[in-house]
């Protein structure tokens, strides 16, 4: 349909069914003990111990970058690469980022983070590091045997390197698979030493100054405003320089040769909010790094790049060391225990008491929501954000143990809440979206992260009030999914009762993460849900209004799902400028009661055509996004709405939107096996933000896939 019509179709097509998954609570296998303590319930979960295998997550333990083997199923999460910058810029200007890209999709699969540095040096292979036609530019440029060694004060070389790391920045500044980038582009390794080349080379070349290696600091960290630096510790001023950096996310350091240089970090007490990275050298002695890794608190050891041998060809007493020191690096963190009121009025506050203990080296560095639950079956139906926040959850000793940490959290029920009894989890989850739940050191883990501690029971709810919604109420009797359908269709059994849901979702781009727009210039947002049910395989769909929080999400308490009857259903969520999600899981509705929608995330981009899109971000949505960049009036036929553009609702369109757009180039939305058409009328008003779907309906047809 072509944009000037402003006619959006949004396709829903199949994800398949998934089976409803049952939860079981085993109390004498997990071995939660639980016991009353006046009106209070404690529930202790059992302890995995340090002996075990090993509990893979983000920020913490070994990064293999080299080739060799890991110890056999040990889980990695994160991945490391060290380009050339030859081979990220091969011809003046021209950009090929695909060794990155490639580590960035491996760590997102993993469940994990990425990082590179940028070497202009590596006197381990012969040549250069630095692309040809740099070398031309560069008079005091000259050759170390076979090995050409950059001149780090040319002005070719500054102005080259950060055009460099602008292109870096224009694809990579904002990707939450990105994150960390070790400081580069100065040094042997880009490690900022020159060893073992002597100075003043035979074309009169220097070591580089302090005015140069802070230009070399200044480009890239003003590229990347928002992400994670380590700087490496050889160049003394460099370091204090780096380390004193105002930033958002302070930069670390990163110190190699665990094993067999002795380390030093100053000051002493920087790994308490800014993360220790290290890296073997060959021959490194396994004790010696152990020690290291402990007494640094350090957080994440690389392989060196060919520094170690497979595992397999070590001894069992090296194996054994090398576990350890993986094991322990990074944190560890154990809920010892939790009490909670084991009866609860709805609407009425309580206080839930926790002890937190982290057993390893260090904090993670990640910001993480602990959220304390009450479920019904595989329904969260109501959750609370404790005050932990497990950045400042420090170790107390070295020796695999800690004094734990008491939080204390008064919550209130909502007065909705349906009386019952319910199962009490802890789900420790990323804000951002982007990482699995957080692994915890103990018994229990259930497939989508949450951790069953035990049972309360709640009383005293009112009755519910469905809340008037400001959009008009979709239809809602299904749609067959037949591919030959009747125009009959089968009434709902409850067919009277309105289904409410407390909605919480995530729009990329719009939050108070690094790099993303906490003050949208729109603060309401209409939400379009469809509810598949995996028994009849028919759809129901409504669409209401979401307000922002001034935080993260876009919610509504009393978000009206219609009169879709009770059932298992795959929850499908779409609102203009972004892809359709799923819930991860499938819901269970009884009709009339209230649920729980929430712990998606929307990826933005979906632009063209206006304004619904067509569920999928390509090359299209990306010329039209530039078309609105550079037009400076409202309505074309090149772009439509130019606030649809505006990906961050910043008011502009402009690199961020580009950005935002570009690292979801591909990605289709998610679907059902009936294709829905929501079909827009035409807007008067090109300029209206919401201007399609405010007008939009779900239309009760059969479309054929």
């Amino acid at each position: 349909m072509k944009p000037s019509r402003i006619v959006g179709f949004f396709t829903l097509v199949a994800l398949g069914l998934a089976a409803s998954l049952t939860l079981i609570i085993d109390h004498q296998q997990q071995q939660i003990q639980q016991y009353a303590a006046g009106s209070n319930i404690t529930f202790t979960p059992t302890i995995i111990p340090f002996s075990a295998a090993e509990i893979g997550n983000p920020g913490r333990g070994p990064e293999y970058y080299g080739g060799e083997a890991p110890p056999p199923n040990w889980p990695i999460t994160d991945v490391y690469v060290r380009p050339c910058w030859k081979s990220l810029e091969p011809t003046q200007g021209n950009y090929d980022f695909s060794i990155i890209e490639k580590a960035l999709t491996k760590a997102k699969q993993l469940g994990g983070m990425g990082g590179f540095r940028v070497m202009s040096l590596n006197t381990s292979i012969s040549g250069s590091c630095v692309p040809d036609y740099l070398q031309t530019l560069m008079p005091k440029g000259w050759m170390n045997g076979s090995n050409y060694i950059p001149d780090w004060n040319d002005p070719n070389y500054i102005t080259r390197g950060k055009a460099l790391f602008q292109a870096l920045a224009a694809k990579y500044a904002n990707d939450p698979r990105l994150g960390w980038i070790d400081m580069s582009l100065y040094g042997n390794w880009s490690e900022w030493h020159t060893y073992p080349l002597n100075y003043p080379s035979s074309t009169g070349a220097v070591e580089g100054t302090n005015a140069s290696l802070q230009a070399i600091i200044d480009f890239q960290t003003q590229a990347f405003p928002n992400t994670r630096f380590l700087m490496l510790t050889a160049n003394s001023f460099a370091l204090n320089y780096a380390i004193n950096l105002q930033r958002p996310n302070p930069i670390g350091e990163r110190r190699d040769c665990l094993g067999v240089e002795t380390l030093t970090f100053n000051p002493a007490d920087l790994w308490k909010t800014r993360p220790i990275y290290g890296e073997y050298c060959g021959g490194a002695d396994f004790q010696k790094g152990l020690n290291d890794v402990t007494n640094s608190h350090i957080s994440m050891i690389g392989d060196g790049e060919g520094n170690l041998n497979s595992f397999d060809s070590y001894s069992t007493n090296d194996q054994n060391l090398m576990t350890q020191t993986y094991k322990i690096s990074g944190y560890r963190y154990i809920l010892d225990n939790l009490t909670i009121p084991s009866s609860i009025n709805a609407g009425s506050g309580f206080t839930v008491t926790s002890q937190w203990s982290n057993v390893n080296v260090a904090p993670t560095y990640l910001p993480w929501n602990v959220m304390i639950q009450f479920r019904n079956g595989n329904t969260i139906v109501w959750q609370g954000k404790s005050t932990l926040d497990l950045r400042t959850l420090l170790p107390t000793t070295n020796n695999l143990t800690d004094t734990p940490v008491t939080i204390t959290d008064t919550m209130t029920l909502p007065s909705t809440i349906p009386n019952g009894n319910y199962t009490v989890a802890v789900q420790i989850v990323d804000p951002n979206t982007y990482y699995p739940p957080l692994n915890l050191a103990i018994q229990g883990r259930q497939a989508d992260g949450s951790y069953l501690l035990g049972n309360v029971s709640v009383g005293g709810a009112t009755n519910i009030t469905p809340g008037v919604s400001t959009v008009p109420t979709l239809p809602t009797t299904p749609i067959s999914t037949n591919p030959n359908p009747t125009n009959t269709t089968t009434p709902s059994p409850n067919q009277e009762q309105i289904t409410t849901a407390n909605v919480s979702v995530k729009l990329e781009g719009i939050g108070s993460s690094t790099g993303e727009n906490k003050a949208p210039k729109h603060t309401t947002r209409n939400l379009l849900i469809t509810l598949y049910n995996t028994t009849t395989k028919q759809l129901y769909g409504n669409a209401d209004i979401v307000t922002y929080d001034n935080q993260n999400f876009f919610t509504n308490t009393k978000f009206s799902l219609g009169q879709a009857p009770s059932g298992t259903y795959k929850v499908i969520v779409k609102t203009n400028q972004y892809l359709a999600a799923t819930l991860p899981q499938n819901i269970t509705i009884t009709a009339g009661t209230p649920i729980i929608i929430n712990n998606i995330t929307l990826l933005a981009g979906d632009i063209s055509p206006a304004c619904l899109g067509d569920n999928q971000v390509t090359a299209t949505d990306q010329t039209t996004l530039q078309a609105c960049t550079t037009q400076t009036t409202t309505c074309t036929t090149a772009c439509p709405n130019k606030l649809i553009a505006d990906l961050n609702d910043d008011g502009q369109v402009d690199q961020t939107d580009a950005a935002l757009l570009q690292k979801n180039i591909g990605v289709n939305g998610a679907a059902t096996d009936t294709t829905l058409q929501n079909v827009c009328v035409q807007d008067p008003k090109c300029n209206g933000f919401n201007m399609c779907a405010l007008k939009c309906g779900l239309q009760n047809i059969q479309v054929t896939p």
